[in-house]
């Protein structure tokens, strides 16, 4: 710890002998997408990450598979790598259409539970591992993206019958707002703080408020990057 004062020490993780089972090698875990819209959790996808053989971790990039996951907790019968390759059986020889994910309802419920404390984030991808009483584990959540892709590789079109109310809001935000695709900002205490420029613009408009919050502040160095923005103009009231 001398010499590494910035390293984390955690336990390590034993698994549920049905997750150890798909690589033994590897802490494999689940993956489960949920959405808010319009104040409640939906649960989009789910799936299983599992790593190849001899590999401790589980991701995509690093080889690993990613599998279906269905509403019991059963697996699909065809898994994908990051490059698209499908197959139905692991390199180990693990049949995974025999698979399931063991205490997936206590997963899915807990991940519906925590996106309602980070409500700022519409789609939230959790990761999961389950130990061997059964706990679940939670290991990180992904915003932004999510990684959709390994969703969409293994559960096809995720949004379903939200996609297009999905599609209506975000032109919303890029037109109706018309904000958010000129600068970044953040929300806190229900007001707003400008902390950047879209690097496209020369000249930059800074409206009095957003979505009915008040602009109250620009943070130091906010446009210092990109180098291209010349004109801010800020309207009266902010």
């Amino acid at each position: 710890f001398e010499e590494r004062p910035d390293a984390v020490v955690q336990y390590a993780i034993n698994q549920h002998s049905d997750m150890e089972a798909m690589n033994p090698t590897s802490v494999n875990t689940i993956r489960i997408m949920t959405m808010m819209i319009d104040g409640e959790i939906i649960p989009l996808s789910t799936c299983a990450r599992i790593g190849a053989s001899g590999n401790k971790v589980d991701n995509f990039s690093s080889g690993g598979f990613a599998w279906g996951g269905q509403c019991d907790g059963s697996l699909t019968e065809y898994g994908y790598k990051s490059n698209g390759d499908r197959a139905k059986i692991h390199d180990n020889g693990y049949v995974f259409k025999e698979g399931k994910i063991p205490y997936y309802d206590k997963a899915l419920k807990l991940s519906m539970d925590l996106h309602y404390r980070v409500p700022m984030f519409g789609i939230i991808s959790w990761d999961f591992a389950i130990d061997r009483d059964g706990d679940i584990v939670f290991i990180e959540y992904n915003v932004g993206q999510g990684q959709i892709d390994l969703h969409q590789y293994n559960n096809g079109a995720i949004y379903g019958e939200f996609f297009d109310r999905i599609l209506d809001d975000t032109f919303r935000n890029f037109t109706t707002r018309g904000a958010t695709s000129r600068f970044d900002y953040s929300v806190s205490n229900d007001t707003i703080r400008i902390t950047g420029a879209n690097a496209r613009l020369r000249k930059l408009s800074i409206p009095p408020a957003i979505d009915g919050r008040k602009v109250v502040r620009i943070v130091d160095n906010a446009f210092s990057e990109p180098k291209n923005v010349r004109i801010i103009d800020i309207k009266e009231g902010t």
